[in-house]
C-alpha cells in the first residue's frame, strides 16, 4: 500500500485521508500550523522502508533532512523539532514520534552515545545564557527551554 506524502502530518507521523481531514488535523493539534513542503520526493518517502537502519537514523524523523553526523542531528531535533507540551504551544512535535527516534537511535549506537550527546546537550544550552539572568525567568533562555528539552532528552536516558 502507497501512503501520500501530501497527506502525511510529519510532526505526529499521522496519515490522513483526505486534504481535509489533514487540514482539520492541523487546526485541531496543531493549532492551524502548516508544515513546510517536504525536502524529499513521493518516490524517495515510498521507499523508506527499505532504507539501511544507518541511513533512518541519520534522517530527521521530523522534516525527513539527511544528516551526516548524529550530533548535528540531535541539534537540529532539539533546536527545531521541540517535543510538544502543554508548556509550549508553539512546540509541534509528537513527544511518542521523538521517542520512536531515540530508540532506534539506541538500538543502532547503543547507551553510551545517548548519554555523551544528552550532557553534550545541557553544556550547549547552558554555554549560551548569561549566568547573570538565570533568576529571571523571563531572561533566562535555560529556563524556557528547560522543559521541552528535558521531554526530548529524557527518553534518551531510559534503558
Amino acid at each position: 500500500m502507497s501512503y501520500s506524502l501530501e497527506l502525511y502530518c510529519r510532526e505526529c507521523a499521522f496519515f490522513a485521508k483526505s486534504t481535509a481531514q489533514l487540514h482539520e488535523h492541523y487546526d485541531r493539534v496543531h493549532y492551524g500550523f502548516r508544515q513546510p513542503p517536504p525536502v524529499i520526493s513521493q518516490a524517495e518517502f515510498e521507499q523508506m522502508g527499505s532504507w539501511p537502519m544507518i541511513r533512518k537514523i541519520h534522517t530527521c524523523i521530523v522534516c525527513l533532512d539527511h544528516y551526516k553526523s548524529i550530533k548535528d542531528l540531535i541539534n537540529h531535533l532539539t533546536d527545531t523539532h521541540p517535543p510538544r507540551s502543554n508548556n509550549n504551544l508553539m512546540a509541534q512535535t509528537d513527544v511518542g514520534l521523538l521517542q520512536y527516534w531515540v530508540g532506534q537511535l539506541r538500538s543502532m549506537y547503543g547507551q553510551g552515545i545517548i548519554e555523551k550527546v544528552y550532557y553534550q546537550q545541557e553544556y550547549r544550552h547552558r554555554r549560551r545564557i548569561n549566568h547573570k539572568d538565570l533568576n529571571d525567568p523571563l531572561q533566562s533562555p535555560l529556563k524556557q527551554l528547560h522543559s521541552p528539552l528535558k521531554q526530548l532528552q529524557s527518553p534518551l536516558l531510559k534503558e
